[in-house]
């Protein structure tokens, strides 16, 4: 599966020959791509099992500093709005079904797979995220045990999606942020986003219906809005709900953020979505927040973005785009921060046609803004804003 929101950031240190001054659009290669049918990444387990090594033969988890500083600020930014985020971060099929791993494959070996250090890295990871002020659940207990998964491909199984929507809504209880419900009505999601109350992100998984059906059914009845995209990766459904009406006009209570666990919390490709999605928070700048605003005609020479261009840059800033259709096509932004020079990818392939905005916080003290857009923008009128928080 690919990362939705394909922003890869390529840092480079100031040594480095290539500059942001040279950054420019990199052709992106979905991982199907590199193996069309999966078979040489497949891993045949015992009973029936069948694993993918890339996904489920992971032995580490972890955040980096970085991103753990991005996503506290996503969580701050939100309850500043008055919505509380969860983060359901769900196993990996391997940790389920243990004893089914075949630990002398080739592929196996190859990726030094350690269920136990595996099993104990990912409860760890939870646990760091839920220290430092982050609602984070997940499912070291496996209380379903191998039936938590599917044998044959990556969803988990009914059993395994109830287990996920208990741990999910015993953690909103146990913080107060909703009430049981007398209702026990036959599960049913919402027609009129005015009603929302609870917001599920995330991918295909969210849209298991066991998964939405239990967290209603374990609150005893709750206003749920389904926000997943199917095939988006970790980050589609975040951003393109954060940059939403609907979230702006109808604020939830809870937004569970459901990733699966073969997605990893410390990558480039995670930097850039909470980059993303804490700037989409706080979306389109006033005018008493605009440092600059450009209506600008895309090309093939990049667009400078001016102040920050020429000025050398100033603390909590972020870029606002209106682009004259989606961007579901390579572009990227380079810039110059304090850690050197960067060059981002951004791609988001599975936005809804309506969705042509976008969003970036920067660093602090970034400068030498440029903009790269794809072909299909060159002549086509846009803006662009930069802003402050």
């Amino acid at each position: 599966m690919r990362t939705a929101v394909f922003l890869t950031l390529i840092c480079l240190l100031p040594q480095a020959v290539q500059a942001a001054e040279n950054c420019s659009i990199k052709p992106h290669v979905p991982f199907y791509a590199v193996d069309p049918q999966g078979y040489t990444n497949l891993v045949q387990g015992t009973d029936g099992w069948l694993f993918n090594a890339q996904q489920d033969l992971v032995s580490h988890f972890d955040i980096s500093a970085e991103n753990l500083s991005l996503l506290k600020q996503l969580t701050e930014v939100l309850r500043a709005g008055g919505s509380e985020l969860v983060i359901a971060y769900h196993p990996l099929r391997s940790m389920a079904a243990i004893k089914h791993v075949p630990m002398n494959h080739p592929l196996v070996i190859e990726r030094n797979y350690d269920p136990v250090k595996a099993l104990q890295s990912y409860s760890d990871l939870i646990k760091e995220l839920n220290s430092d002020g982050i609602t984070a659940v997940g499912t070291p207990e496996f209380k379903s045990g191998e039936d938590y998964f599917r044998k044959f491909e990556f969803h988990w199984s009914p059993q395994g999606a109830r287990e996920m929507a208990y741990a999910v809504t015993e953690a909103m209880k146990q913080r107060g942020w909703v009430r049981q419900s007398a209702n026990k009505a036959a599960p049913e999601l919402l027609e009129n986003p005015a009603d929302i109350k609870i917001t599920l992100i995330g991918t295909s998984f969210t849209n298991v219906p066991a998964y939405q059906d239990a967290i209603y059914e374990f609150l005893g009845g709750a206003n749920i809005w389904n926000a997943a995209i199917n095939a988006g990766g970790m980050d589609d459904s975040l951003l393109a709900y954060l940059a939403s009406p609907i979230f702006r006009q109808t604020l939830p209570r809870v937004l569970v953020w459901e990733i699966p666990g073969y997605f990893s919390l410390g990558s480039n490709e995670m930097t850039v979505t909470l980059r993303s999605a804490i700037a989409a928070v706080y979306g389109n700048c006033t005018p008493d927040k605009t440092m600059s605003d450009e209506k600008v005609t895309f090309g093939p020479e990049p667009t400078a973005i001016a102040p920050m261009a020429a000025t050398g840059g100033v603390a909590g800033t972020y870029l606002y785009f209106k682009f004259p259709r989606p961007l579901d096509r390579g572009a990227a932004l380079g810039y110059t921060s304090a850690t050197g020079e960067v060059c981002a990818q951004l791609e988001r392939p599975y936005i809804p046609p309506e969705h042509n905005n976008f969003y970036y916080l920067l660093p602090d003290a970034s400068s030498a803004l440029k903009f790269h857009a794809p072909a299909e923008f060159y002549a086509q009128s846009g803006q662009i804003k930069l802003c402050r928080l």
